[in-house]
């Protein structure tokens, strides 16, 4: 059953990105590079907040001994209902706290300095709203490994989604676009969970103990989330405030396709390392460093040879997909994807996590935030745009220390596994190399200036 959720989840990981993959080489035909700028920080900034409020009701519904109630998960609707409210009431405080600083002059040539910006945010915060309402039918799908009904559903509103947003960009050429889309998946993905899927129907009741127990019980994930969130984002909210909208609209671009991989190694982690590794923590310490091995292997050869490709590729990647106006993505590209060699001991971190050992998992983030707030403000300051990438890209090794020792006390130097990791990394720079000069000697391009 895991090991069929796991599939399922990756499958439908890499589906959904190669779909929004695509979605944006259409979009940037119609959009301008600020138009990103401008909605990546709307999106980082509502994202923000969403992980700010987050008491965990996912993980209590799934990690819940007994079989929930009718009452319990009318319960968890309510509060979850009551969280969207909340998040749609502080991005409308946020705007207009920005749109304040707009007016007395506080925001000057930067992205936030533009007028829209409190707009969308505004406008975006109502898919938050939205997902408020989602039916807990989705929870108890991912708590007993039903995954195939809510897959479907989160892929056919990701379609929908990318179907709003072409037809609006290719009548607007507005950002505006980016946001419908993400108000209408919303709204298509709560409709579909209450009548699509199977079970019964929520019901507007609350148990006032129930729900405080619930965000009682929440308090570490509430803690928790944040200092995760910004640690893989503090840098798009640094460069918001160094940079206009065009270049942070390229530097969008490099992040999100890094960040295909980045999500492969989070949803590996999350559903299959580490239900995995729980199972070999319980069975022995043979089975934990043989585990270990196997899916650490498993990973280098995915996100370390990928981090080799993008890094000798990036800029012949991005102008086989994207016109001239987002040339310097590409550089920005090669760059963050150092990055996805310094990822790599994401098994060891769920390897902690199945041993019991979670509290690492916030100094893991801590450690990151900082490196990524000095690596960002230093390469910045002495090399620009493209020095920033290189200390947001680096700052992805700051927990290596403590991983290796954590490593080092668990099992023998798995020499193995270090050495395949450099073959990996040779490989794919040597593919992303071959890859580059096929694109510069054949003039490959998809699309045209």
């Amino acid at each position: 059953m895991v090991v069929k959720a796991g599939v399922i989840s990756v499958g439908a990981l890499l589906v959904g990105q190669l779909i929004r993959f695509f979605a944006n080489i259409l979009l940037a035909g119609y959009l301008a590079p600020n138009a990103f700028g401008m909605v990546g920080i709307v999106n980082m900034i509502l994202l923000g907040i969403n992980l700010f409020s987050d008491i965990g009701l996912r993980q209590l519904v799934i990690q819940k001994k007994d079989v929930p109630t009718r009452e319990f998960l009318d319960t968890v609707w309510m509060v979850q209902i009551a969280r969207g409210v909340f998040i749609l009431t502080v991005a409308l405080l946020g705007a207009l706290l920005i749109a304040c600083l707009q007016q007395f002059g506080l925001t000057r040539q930067n992205v936030y300095a533009d007028p829209m910006v409190p707009l969308l945010i505004a406008g975006a915060a109502f898919s938050a709203l939205a997902n408020g309402f989602e039916s807990t039918k989705v929870l108890t799908a991912r708590r007993d490994l039903n995954l195939n009904r809510v897959t479907a559903l989160v892929l056919v509103s990701q379609i929908f989604s990318v179907l709003v947003m072409v037809l609006i960009a290719r009548a607007t050429a507005s950002p505006w676009a980016l946001v419908a889309g993400a108000i209408s998946s919303s709204l298509l993905q709560v409709v579909m969970s209450h009548f699509w899927l199977p079970g019964t129907r929520n019901k507007m009741h609350i148990d006032k103990e129930l729900a405080i127990s619930l965000i009682s019980k929440g308090r570490w994930i509430l803690l928790a989330s944040p200092l995760t969130f910004l640690s893989a984002n503090a840098e798009v909210f640094i460069l918001g405030g160094l940079v206009n909208a065009t270049s942070l609209g390229n530097y969008m671009i490099a992040f999100l396709l890094a960040n295909v991989v980045h999500q492969i190694a989070t949803t590996l982690s999350l559903n299959v390392f580490f239900p995995a590794l729980s199972k070999a923590a319980r069975d022995g310490a043979t089975s934990v460093a043989s585990g270990y091995t196997r899916y650490q292997l498993m990973s280098d050869a995915l996100i370390v040879s990928a981090g080799g490709f993008l890094m000798a590729s990036g800029p012949a990647f991005v102008s086989l997909f994207f016109d001239d106006r987002y040339a310097m993505a590409g550089k920005l590209l090669s760059a963050l994807a150092i990055g996805l060699v310094g990822v790599r001991y994401h098994v060891i971190e769920q390897l902690m996590n199945a041993q019991g050992k979670f509290k690492f998992g916030a100094l893991l983030s801590a450690l990151r935030l900082a490196f990524v707030i000095i690596g960002t403000f230093v390469g910045y300051h002495y090399f620009g745009l493209v020095g920033a990438a290189w200390g947001a890209g680096l700052s992805w090794f700051a927990g290596w220390p403590t991983l290796l020792w954590y490593r080092a006390k668990s099992m023998p130097w798995p020499w193995l596994v270090e050495g395949a990791a450099l073959v990996f990394l040779v490989a794919g720079y040597a593919a992303g190399s071959l890859f580059a000069q096929l694109v510069e000697r054949f003039h490959l391009r998809f699309v045209h200036a």
